[in-house]
């Protein structure tokens, strides 16, 4: 098995509890500004996913909730 750094550590704590509020929170995709519906589960390409809207390795910063969004 490959270690995958983005997948572990403290930042994924935070990440994951960002991302239980951005989805219970928020009903629109970020990217497009169309409804979620959120009765659609992975790996449907119409499922809900968060990911950040300014990438990390571009300067956005992997704990603040601001900078990720649903993304469907």
């Amino acid at each position: 098995m490959v270690f995958r750094p983005d997948k572990s550590g403290p930042h994924r704590t935070v990440f994951e509890s960002n991302k239980q509020k951005i989805l219970k929170t928020q009903s629109v995709c970020g990217i497009c500004g169309r409804p979620v519906d959120k009765s659609l589960k992975y790996p449907d390409p119409m499922s809900a996913c968060i990911d950040h809207i300014i990438p990390v390795n571009k300067g956005g910063h992997r704990h603040i909730t601001a900078t990720i969004h649903r993304l469907d």
